[in-house]
């Protein structure tokens, strides 16, 4: 068991429920209780094997306890995963953000520049950027999640892990399994990926990486240029799927998923009002934050500032499922 003091102003379900797949998700478990406590039970994969971890915040203190093979890997990367070595005063000291300030008159700052200052004055004491150090896990949620529907990705996650993965060790909860490691994931049949409408690229993608767990294990200790270079060396790994793994389990406080169906538009209407955002425009509105991009991101998705729906949401296509 370990014990961690907790700053006042930090959030904790913001930080932590960076890590859940959805609100059903079944590797995860949260409860926010006012009197209790919040409470947050995982289940996952370490290099010495699978881990139960309980995080319990009460009175300004989170305790941390862990079961299995890989309770003492997970204990050590605690401070991590809750972001708290996280350096969040970065964000202020970015030159590039200074500079182009100062060097504008008052009220006439680059386009989104105010906007995201307002933000962090908002949020940005609030959240910091975790690092659970569980590839895995986090590189096999962002292929399923590539090119379909949110909901289609978080059934299928969730189909894998019922049908496929084990009770974790220790005193798990009702309801709570651990995701099939590499070698489990490779005895997963064709017909089985194809009724939970995860399609041949992404099923194949999968398989390479259950061959290369060990390579998986070692990108937190990388720089995130190394880390980025090895993950997307990998067929089927791009730069979105890179962003998505090192935003969760890399701790990259510059990772944006460029290319993602939503977000491009969601950040340039939050910046400036306009509708249809490209990547080009997002990347143009975040240059100036080079280093602390998706921290940026991530205040947008917490202020909840979303354009408005001009339509219908979009239609599964039922051929997609076996």
């Amino acid at each position: 068991m370990r014990t961690f003091g907790w700053p006042q102003q930090l959030n904790f379900v913001s930080i932590v429920e960076t890590l859940r797949r959805g609100p059903h998700d079944p590797t995860f478990q949260l409860t926010a209780d006012q009197l209790e406590g919040d409470t947050v039970w995982r289940a996952a994969h370490t290099p010495n094997g699978p881990v139960l971890q309980q995080l319990v915040l009460r009175a300004g203190i989170v305790t941390s306890r862990c079961w299995g093979p890989g309770a003492v890997w997970m204990s050590h990367r605690t401070e991590d995963l809750l972001g708290l070595n996280d350096d969040a005063t970065a964000f202020e000291r970015l030159s590039a953000v200074a500079a182009r300030l100062t060097a504008e008159p008052p009220g006439d700052s680059p386009v989104g520049v105010p906007e995201i200052i307002d933000l962090w004055r908002l949020h940005g004491a609030s959240w910091r950027v975790p690092k659970a150090h569980n590839v895995w896990e986090s590189v096999v949620a962002a292929v399923l999640e590539q090119k379909v529907t949110g909901l289609e990705a978080r059934r299928a996650w969730i189909a894998l892990a019922q049908r496929y993965g084990r009770l974790p060790p220790g005193p798990a909860p009702d309801g709570l399994r651990l995701l099939p490691g590499p070698l489990e994931l490779r005895q997963v049949p064709s017909w089985w990926w194809r009724s939970w409408a995860v399609d041949r690229p992404r099923s194949d993608t999968l398989m390479r990486l259950s061959h290369l767990g060990h390579v998986l294990y070692r990108l937190p200790n990388d720089t995130a240029s190394d880390a980025r270079r090895k993950l997307t060396s990998i067929a089927g790994i791009g730069d979105w799927t890179y962003a998505e793994v090192a935003q969760r389990a890399l701790g990259d406080p510059d990772a944006v998923s460029f290319g993602d169906f939503h977000l491009a538009g969601q950040v340039v209407f939050a910046l400036t009002g306009e509708f249809g955002g490209t990547d080009e425009q997002m990347g143009h509105l975040l240059e100036p934050f080079t280093g602390q991009r998706y921290r940026v991101v991530r205040m947008i998705e917490l202020a909840g500032v979303r354009a408005p729906r001009r339509g219908p949401r979009m239609d599964i296509p039922p051929h997609r499922y076996g």
